[in-house]
């Protein structure tokens, strides 16, 4: 007579030898019997299998997360340099043309605020200039010269230094010209971002 024993994960029927002859005595049977689905399935799977299978989903999920992360930083970054690139060509715009234009009738108190524009060494070598060169020459001559940016575009950037080239109209009148002069020129101004605004730190004739 067969005798059904049931467990959680298989079912044995143990039969006799006169009820079937045959397997032997006392053989066991074993029948896998799993619930259904995927938790029935799992339920089957060997020790190692499903501690393998775990470790490579986490390592799956923590990649994934390092990965958002990571894009995440870089997108900000990228956010960050145009919103520097956007503010440093802008003030380049502004100032420019201030720093580059003056009037021999006001250069002399004009100059030193046009200096308020500039940072770092290259304002203290632009006063030196102004003093030596610029002032001087501007006086003797009666010039009057105003600059217009024409064009301009960013060819280098970071957070906090920019790179602008800028293409330049200069009108210039003297008492040694019959007649206003135009001339066009390009300049690369480099911008530097000091406290809440962006500072000239360096113009170089391209």
């Amino acid at each position: 007579m067969a005798r059904i024993k049931r467990g959680v994960r298989c079912m044995s029927i143990i039969t006799d030898s006169a009820e079937n002859t045959a397997a032997p005595r006392g053989f066991f049977v074993r029948l896998k019997v799993w619930p259904s689905g995927v938790i029935g399935h799992i339920a089957g799977w060997p020790a190692k299998v499903l501690v393998s299978s775990v470790a490579i989903v986490f390592a799956l999920t923590v990649t994934a997360a390092v990965t958002v992360a990571i894009l995440a930083v870089r997108m900000n970054n990228v956010q960050s340099v145009e919103t520097s690139s956007l503010a440093a060509m802008d003030s380049a715009k502004n100032r420019i043309p201030l720093v580059l234009s003056y009037d021999f009738n006001t250069i002399d108190t004009e100059f030193r605020k046009r200096a308020e524009n500039l940072t770092g060494t290259f304002k203290n070598d632009f006063a030196e200039l102004g003093t030596a060169v610029i002032i001087p020459a501007a006086h003797k001559d009666s010039i009057t010269t105003e600059a217009a940016v024409a064009e301009a575009a960013v060819v280098k950037a970071d957070e906090n230094e920019v790179t602008v080239l800028m293409f330049l109209n200069q009108t210039t009148k003297s008492a040694s010209m019959p007649g206003p002069r135009l001339d066009g020129s390009r300049v690369r101004v480099t911008m530097i971002e000091s406290g809440d605004q962006w500072l000239i730190s360096d113009i170089t004739p391209v």
